[in-house]
């Protein structure tokens, strides 16, 4: 039987976003000093966390518009008890 697919946020590492193996993820926070990231079930609640928006749609470019993205990092607050 195949695992459900896990998706992974990084909020603190060498590349913030998105990632869909925990490969990815890892490669971004394995020692980064402050490292933030969580694992997240579906692809919808990954995105959803990461843009702050309720469906996961809102990621047009978000990636390297500042001004779309910061406002919504502390919506969605990490903390050291998230990170996997």
């Amino acid at each position: 039987m195949l695992s459900a697919m896990s998706w992974y946020v990084v909020r603190v590492g060498r590349q913030t976003g998105v990632f869909s193996s925990w490969e990815a993820c890892h490669a971004q926070v394995d020692g980064f000093s402050g490292a933030c990231y969580k694992k997240y079930r579906t692809r919808e609640e990954a995105f959803a966390a990461f843009y702050g928006t309720q469906d996961g749609t809102k990621v047009t470019n978000a990636a390297t518009n500042v001004t779309t993205v910061a406002p919504n990092i502390n919506r969605t607050p990490f903390t050291r008890k998230d990170a996997i």
